[in-house]
């Protein structure tokens, strides 16, 4: 009798071929949960961006924005620096023009991000492995795409962005009275810049 070892040509390529099949199934499957997973990232990240921009502008008493850039897929934190402090409170109060365009020259600095220490808070969705492919498809807060939080954490007005990846998107709004932000699945027919 002989001793038979190894394995035919036979079951080498039906092994070959049930490999092929799993492989093809579950490539669509595998690329749409990476993709969920890259714009839940992004809307996860951009929704802790303006919680802390909230928190920060009323816990340091000083105003601090988010500003997205739709052209370059980013957007930054920044916050009013101490110097300026003292001129926080002129907008409401109305006091007179002059304490208005005093306002205006309030100097912006990009805040430290809170878990990158040593980092800005910016964040680039094409760069950054984590939301590859995603975009920032629209930005409804006002003439310079952001939003500011007042020295209470009040937001200077309510709107949203919107971020998409392939056939699905995420809108984000912040409420203009609590400043709250709540998330909402869209579909990329509402995505699509209007």
């Amino acid at each position: 009798m002989r001793d038979i070892r190894g394995y035919s040509v036979v079951e080498i390529v039906l092994v070959l071929l049930v490999v092929a099949v799993v492989a093809a199934i579950s490539r669509p499957l595998l690329s749409s949960s990476l993709q969920e997973a890259a714009l839940s990232a992004a809307a996860g990240e951009t929704v802790t961006a303006l919680r802390f921009a909230r928190m920060s502008a009323a816990s340091q008493g000083r105003p601090c924005r988010v500003t997205f850039d739709l052209a370059a897929d980013t957007f930054v934190v920044e916050q009013a620096s101490p110097d300026s402090a003292d001129l926080v409170g002129l907008k409401d109060d109305l006091v007179s023009e002059i304490a208005a365009s005093k306002v205006e020259a309030i100097q912006y600095a990009v805040v430290q991000h809170p878990l990158k220490r040593g980092h800005g808070y910016q964040v680039n969705f094409g760069k950054d492995a984590r939301f590859r492919g995603v975009d920032v498809t629209a930005v409804d807060f006002g003439p310079d795409d952001g939003i500011t939080f007042d020295d209470r954490g009040r937001p200077s007005e309510g709107g949203s962005v919107r971020l998409g990846l392939g056939e699905v998107g995420v809108l984000l709004t912040v409420d203009v009275v609590t400043g709250r932000v709540t998330r909402t699945e869209v579909s990329a027919i509402e995505v699509v810049v209007e």
